[in-house]
Order: structure tokens, then C-alpha cells, then sequence
């Protein structure tokens, strides 16, 4: 949950550009610090490649999966793409919550919904759009 591609100076990044973002960190308290805001991350570069030559046992993590890797070269690439979903934002779960209350509303004109029940479903989905 952690945005570690940020500064002024840096390119955008996008899901869609292709490239891939690399960073570096210097261990699990820096980690933590990032989380809370204290520090940011080593911003090393974008490409569409990466090749990386370990000396040494070191911990990894790619996209929120950590482990150890032992010593050799490892190569990273974007293969494909595919569609991900993530939790709705206050502006769209807005948008949402009023286009939902005009279809009910025309449902309730229309008589195919009581006004009860229209008042339920809003309810309910305002309790799931906030938790």
C-alpha cells in the first residue's frame, strides 16, 4: 500500500506504459518508515528490462512477494497484461451511490420497488461502499 514511486523529478508511472518501476530499500525498518511516511524509497529507474547479478543471498520482493534469492543473475520483463480490481475511491463510490439512486428512484415511480425497499438497498450500499 505503499507508494514508492514518487518525486517531483520522476517520470510518471503508468500500468499501462510497459515499463517497470525499480526501487530499493534498505531493509525491513526502512520499510516501516515508508509506511508511516518518514523515508522514501531509492528511486533507481524505469525500463522494460531489468537483469540483476547477486553476490550474496539477499531478500526480494516483487509485487508484494518477498523471498530470499541465493546468489545469481535474475532477470525481470513485463509479459502481459491483465485487468486488476481495486477498491472504489470516495469520488467514484459518490458517482456510484447516484446513479444507483435514480435507477431505484425511476424503479420505485415505475412501481416495481416500494419506497422501503429503495431506502434498504441505498443503506446497504452505502454501509459496503464505507467499510
Amino acid at each position: 500500500g505503499v507508494k514508492l514511486w514518487q518525486g517531483e523529478d520522476l517520470p510518471h508511472a503508468s500500468m499501462q506504459d510497459g515499463q517497470l518501476e525499480v526501487v530499493g530499500v534498505s531493509g525491513s525498518f526502512h520499510l516501516g518508515q515508508l509506511q508511516v511516511g518518514l523515508s522514501s524509497a531509492l528511486c533507481l529507474r524505469q525500463c522494460r528490462h531489468i537483469k540483476i547479478a547477486t553476490r550474496e543471498t539477499l531478500p526480494m520482493q516483487v509485487d508484494g512477494e518477498p523471498w530470499c534469492q541465493p546468489p545469481s543473475t535474475v532477470e525481470f520483463a513485463a509479459h502481459n497484461q491483465a485487468w486488476m480490481l481495486q477498491r472504489q475511491t470516495e469520488e467514484s463510490a459518490g458517482d456510484i451511490s447516484a446513479v444507483l439512486d435514480e435507477v431505484l428512484h425511476d424503479c420505485e415511480a415505475e412501481k416495481k420497488i416500494s419506497s422501503t425497499l429503495r431506502l434498504h438497498i441505498l443503506s446497504e450500499l452505502a454501509r459496503r461502499l464505507h467499510t
